[in-house]
């Protein structure tokens, strides 16, 4: 399996080397998503199960941007 992160990154690269600025906007977002992703995959594999009202608190944050 390709690596999400790499593949991004790849994408940046390509698109800048071609002078793509749409299509270098567009996987510098993929990117950062990948990033984000596996940050978030790392997290919980290091915490133990989450109860219900932790994981509807980390959703609403991941929804809207805000703890509040």
């Amino acid at each position: 399996m390709i690596d999400p992160i790499l593949a991004a990154r790849s994408r940046v690269a390509n698109a800048v080397k071609d002078g793509r600025p749409d299509d270098e906007r567009a996987a510098r977002k993929q990117l950062a998503e990948a990033k984000l992703e596996r940050a978030v995959r790392d997290a919980l594999a290091a915490f133990p199960p989450l109860d219900e009202d932790t994981k509807a608190a980390i959703a609403h944050l991941l929804m809207t941007g805000s703890a509040e």
